[in-house]
């Protein structure tokens, strides 16, 4: 049985600024998000997988090519709202 981790149901600043990178323009890449935000490849990959998980994030295959367009989902724009009221107040 796998033991789980206390940190994986919370939201990291690194992970808001996923969201909002994608608010702002869905449809990018996995290499094109992560040269917007500068992170390596290992800290995108743990960071998209938990969020899709959470289903903050969704990953659409692109037809023909080995390529996956990355968009917040609708649950994940609500949680941006809230994070940001939050932060401003």
């Amino acid at each position: 049985m796998k033991k789980s981790n206390r940190a994986d149901n919370f939201i990291s600043e690194l992970d808001l600024e996923i969201l909002r990178a994608l608010d702002k323009r869905g449809g990018y890449g996995v290499i094109e998000l992560r040269e917007k935000i500068k992170i390596n490849p290992m800290t995108a990959r743990k960071h998209l997988n938990r969020l899709q998980k959470l289903k903050l994030v969704e990953r659409k295959r692109v037809d023909k090519t080995n390529r996956a367009e990355l968009n917040i989902t609708s649950y994940g724009k609500e949680l941006l709202i809230l994070f940001n009221k939050i932060l401003k107040s």
